[in-house]
C-alpha cells in the first residue's frame, strides 16, 4: 500500500504522462471553451434556443470535469460524466429535429415536481409544512395543466417527456447511434455498478478494483467528451444562427487532427 508521498508522486507522474500524450487534445478542448464563451454571450429570444444553450453550457462545463478527472487517472469516473454529456448532446440534437417537443421537455418538470411532492407526503410528511400553501397550489395547478398531455391509453403517465421514445432511438435519429452500445452501454454499466461495470473496473491480474491513477477509460472518456462538446456547440450555433460556422468547422478539423496525433 502506497504512503502519502508515493501517492502524490504517482498522481504527479500520471498527470505529466497525460499531458505529454494528450496535449493536442487538451489544446483543442480549450479552444472549444473559447468558442463556447463567445456563443453563450449572444442574446437569445426563442425558447428552443435558450434550452439548447442551457444544455450546451452544461455539457461544455462537464468537459472540464472530464479533463480534470482524466488528468488524475480517474477515467472510470470520467466515463460517468461523459455518459451524462451523451444524454445532453442527444437531447439537444433531437430537439433541433423536433422543435415542437421543447414544450414537452419543459412541461414534464411539473410532473416530476408533483411526483416528488407525493413521495414526500407518504415518506416524510413532517417536511411538508415548510411549503407555503400558495406555492403548493401553484405546483398542483401546473401539474394538472400538463398531465393530460402525457397520459397514456392505460391512463398512466409516461415516464419521461419523450413519451416512450428511447434514448437509443433518439441517438440513431441524430447521428450518434454508433456510440450508444460501445460507449453508453459501457458507461451505464460503470454508473449503475452492474456486473459489467464491475468487470470493466477490475484489475487485470487479480479480482480487485483498479484505482486511480489508472489509464483505464481515460482515452475513451476524453474522446467522447471532446466529440460531444463539439457537437452541442455546433447544434447551438446552427440552430440559433449565431454566425460561427467557420469557427466550428475549424474546431472540427482541429479535433480530428489532434486525435490523429495522439494515435501516432
Amino acid at each position: 500500500m502506497r504512503d502519502e508521498t508515493d501517492e502524490h508522486d504517482a498522481f504527479a507522474l500520471f498527470a505529466t504522462r497525460f499531458h505529454k500524450k494528450y496535449q493536442p487534445v487538451v489544446q483543442e478542448c480549450m479552444d472549444l471553451v473559447r468558442i463556447g464563451n463567445v456563443l453563450f454571450r449572444r442574446p437569445l429570444t426563442e425558447p428552443l434556443h435558450k434550452v439548447i444553450r442551457f444544455i450546451a453550457k452544461i455539457v461544455a462545463n462537464s468537459n472540464g470535469a472530464v479533463l480534470t478527472l482524466n488528468e488524475n487517472g480517474y477515467g472510470n469516473d470520467a466515463m460517468k460524466v461523459a455518459r451524462s454529456m451523451f444524454d445532453g448532446a442527444v437531447t439537444s440534437a433531437y430537439l433541433r429535429l423536433h422543435p415542437d417537443s421543447v414544450e414537452d421537455y419543459l412541461n414534464y418538470d411539473s410532473i416530476r415536481r408533483w411526483r416528488f411532492y407525493e413521495y414526500m407526503v407518504s415518506d416524510s410528511p413532517e417536511y411538508l409544512g415548510r411549503i407555503p400553501k400558495d406555492a403548493l397550489e401553484a405546483m398542483k395547478q401546473e401539474y394538472e395543466q400538463v398531465a393530460p398531455g402525457f397520459m397514456r391509453r392505460n391512463n398512466k403517465l409516461w415516464d419521461s417527456w419523450r413519451r416512450g421514445v428511447s434514448l437509443h432511438a433518439m441517438s440513431k435519429e441524430v447521428g450518434l447511434g454508433q456510440f450508444y452500445v460501445p460507449f453508453y452501454g459501457t458507461a451505464s454499466g460503470i454508473h449503475h455498478m452492474d456486473a459489467s461495470g464491475m468487470r470493466g473496473q477490475m484489475t487485470f491480474d487479480a479480482f480487485d478494483v483498479e484505482v486511480a491513477p489508472s489509464d483505464r477509460y481515460v482515452h475513451e472518456a476524453l474522446a467522447m467528451s471532446h466529440n460531444l462538446t463539439w457537437r452541442v456547440l455546433y447544434d447551438f450555433n446552427e440552430e440559433a444562427r449565431l454566425g460561427m460556422h467557420a469557427e466550428m468547422e475549424a474546431a472540427r478539423k482541429g479535433l480530428m487532427t489532434a486525435w490523429e496525433v495522439v494515435r501516432q
